[in-house]
């Protein structure tokens, strides 16, 4: 029996390195399609007023300035995953004292970030932000300088000095030492004219033609984040969806590129153009899917008109009826999302797997398959006072949502691509493959990915920003995921 196991694990690892080998032949691109970039700053409360009150005046012990916006982040977080251990920028010896630390280095030409960014000082401080701690190789060329300021986005941060003692219970906060408060101001955004939206698409063609031209250059993954700003038709995103997989259609005769969408804004649109597509690319793929809507329980509750119940009280009958409320909103949904995945702060997460096949007696669609994950909690591991960046027990949520989103798109895209790239270190692609290799779902193990860097994230004073072993250490401690009765 153990030999017959060992030889059934044996092949299996055989054909995975296999099949790798024959798919890294090509180059390919992650384009983040994050419209809606902001200038972060962090204004962090002294310790004379260390609680933000209505009325009073508040000094600030720190100001600091860096990347925001929800694409943005994710940028941030892919190129965090593209770093080794302690390839971190050191705050104190940068020549910037008042920038975020970010990551050096980072994942070059393999990510396109699409966005507009204002022409004034505040876009140019972001641009400059990008250029200093990036691969100065990176490519900007899908970035469009708009008239329209940019905005700023201000976040308040409680003084960390001051006790504010245990919120696990209060919801998006993290389960080791004191979540540090924090209050978010957003400047409304600019409006984005018509010429800069042309712009904008031109731009995108023309990486399309350029990649046709070079032969083996293909778009692995797109990933749709956040809102856009006022002056943009609420189908971009599905103009711009359609612009790349029309293009990538017609290359490789049925494959479409990953699409992971953290957004509520423009959904019935590009649903359904990603149904105008997977009619013909399904017969071409594998079983793993292609499509997730990546969504925050409280927002998806919020799209559908579901009621959202206290977090002690929340279950899995709260996701069944939210996402039949999807469907009822948004009919195209059912068909061209293969994947929900749900986060609800430090509460379990679920992966809905959704069936299109229909029961031949019945004609109806078959029940959606739905597996829960806990959170990986930071109490699990004793890694706050080794992690690089963090010299406290203080937790940061801000951003970590972003983190997720982008890592879980990371491992999707290695999983099912096997592209030995850029985009993940070594040792996360040994922690991925070995649990796909002994029967995870790809999908499943990619999500469980997604929440471990997630998690580490919030150790970590800037948006989005984790050290990848961190991460690596929580992935490796979490439970396997549960398929929900």
């Amino acid at each position: 029996m153990l030999l017959s196991y060992l030889t059934f694990v044996g092949l299996r690892i055989f054909l995975f390195l296999y099949q790798t080998r024959q798919m890294q032949q090509a180059s390919s691109y992650t384009i983040v399609i994050g419209l809606n970039p902001a200038l972060q700053k962090r204004f962090v409360l002294s310790s004379k007023t260390p609680h933000l009150i209505a009325g009073n005046v508040h000094r600030a012990s720190e100001v600091q300035q860096g990347i925001g916006g929800k694409g943005q982040d994710v940028f941030v977080a892919l190129n965090c995953l593209a770093m080794h251990a302690g390839e971190h920028m050191d705050q104190d010896s940068g020549s910037k004292s008042d920038v975020m630390m970010t990551p050096v280095g980072g994942v070059g030409n393999c990510v396109k970030l699409v966005q507009f960014l204002g022409k004034g000082a505040e876009g140019d401080a972001v641009q400059s932000y990008f250029f200093d701690r990036y691969d100065r190789n990176t490519d900007f060329s899908l970035t469009i300088r708009t008239d329209a300021k940019l905005r700023i986005c201000t976040t308040i941060v409680e003084c960390e000095e001051d006790n504010m003692g245990d919120s696990s219970d209060k919801g998006g906060k993290g389960r080791y030492g004191d979540a540090v408060g924090s209050t978010e101001l957003i400047e409304p955004s600019g409006t984005i004219q018509q010429v800069e939206i042309e712009e904008l698409q031109h731009a995108i063609r023309n990486l399309m033609m350029r990649m046709a031209d070079d032969g083996d250059i293909f778009v692995k993954s797109i990933c749709v984040m956040g809102t856009m700003p006022p002056g943009c038709p609420s189908r971009l995103y599905a103009d711009l969806y359609r612009s790349i997989t029309s293009k990538q259609l017609q290359r490789t005769g049925g494959a479409i590129p990953l699409c992971l969408v953290d957004s509520v804004v423009g959904l019935d649109h590009l649903f359904h153009e990603m149904n105008v597509y997977l009619s013909s690319s399904r017969k071409a793929s594998s079983d793993n899917g292609t499509n997730m809507l990546k969504i925050n329980l409280v927002e998806l509750c919020s799209i559908t008109e579901t009621k959202i119940l206290p977090f002690e009280k929340r279950s899995i009958s709260t996701v069944k009826k939210a996402i039949r409320n999807l469907y009822s909103k948004y009919p195209e949904s059912r068909h061209s999302l293969d994947y929900v995945a749900i986060t609800d702060g430090i509460f379990p997460a679920f992966m809905v797997h959704v069936n299109h096949n229909q029961d031949m007696t019945s004609k109806e669609t078959k029940e959606d398959i739905i597996y829960v994950f806990n959170i990986p909690s930071l109490s699990q591991l004793k890694i706050i006072e080794g992690s690089n960046g963090s010299d406290s027990n203080k937790i940061y949520t801000i951003g970590a949502g972003d983190a997720v989103a982008a890592s879980t798109l990371a491992a999707w895209e290695y999983l099912t691509n096997r592209n030995s790239d850029q985009r993940l270190d070594e040792s996360a692609r040994a922690c991925l493959l070995k649990r796909v290799v002994f029967g995870e779902n790809i999908a499943n193990t990619a999500f469980s990915f997604g929440l471990a860097c997630g998690t580490a994230s919030c150790l970590e004073k800037e948006n989005s920003v984790f050290v990848t072993s961190d991460a690596l250490k929580l992935f490796e401690q979490m439970e396997r995921p549960r398929l929900c009765k």
